[in-house]
């Protein structure tokens, strides 16, 4: 059976977007959605699935941190939904980990952002129900999903802590190399008596 995964940090707010294509994924048997978190949104998802009798959706609330892998690794297809204000602001960090075991992820949000730089399987805007619900009709339970080619090799080559931390410093330096001084606190500095 495959599964889509979801956590409640990157969907917030975002239920209407994607309800219609879970009613019409109802039918297809072998998919099973998963989500997990708390929160008010996750309230509206379960509410939903309730409302619309989806027996294929479930949802888990939070998981401690010694099961966090686990979840991570459940599913074979990642949602991540980031809300159209929130691109800078909100960073859905599990697409990390999501990139390094390999698993391929639907992103749902703006265009682009900084997720859309990690490979998403497929990405769609908010309010796309017709291209979303048309990916979801391809994917079949008894067919594996593909990874997106080199996912991990992007994760560690391009997103792993030296490579990042490398940009940083070079961008705090760059930029402290252009600014120009505003003000002289040499004079401020007195030597010891």
């Amino acid at each position: 059976m495959a599964g889509l995964g979801a956590s409640d940090t990157t969907y917030a707010g975002r239920v209407p977007s994607f309800g219609p294509a879970l009613v019409v994924k109802r039918e297809q048997p072998g998919i099973a959605f998963c989500f997990v978190g708390g929160g008010s949104e996750f309230r509206k998802v379960r509410d939903f699935a309730i409302a619309h009798q989806l027996q294929n959706i479930r949802c888990i609330p939070y998981q401690p941190l010694n099961k966090l892998s686990a979840s991570l690794s459940a599913a074979d297809l990642h949602l991540v939904v980031m809300g159209d204000p929130f691109v800078g602001i909100v960073h859905p960090c599990k697409v990390y980990n999501i990139r390094q075991l390999g698993i391929p992820f639907l992103y749902i949000g703006p265009q682009p952002s900084h997720v859309t730089e990690l490979a998403p399987a497929a990405r769609f805007r908010h309010g796309d129900v017709e291209g979303l619900t048309h990916f979801l009709s391809g994917i079949s339970g008894d067919r594996p999903l593909s990874t997106p080619p080199a996912s991990t090799g992007l994760s560690q080559q391009t997103f792993s802590q030296q490579a990042l931390l490398t940009r940083m410093v070079d961008t705090i330096e760059s930029v402290l190399k252009s600014a120009e001084p505003r003000c002289d606190l040499s004079g401020a500095i007195k030597e010891p008596r």
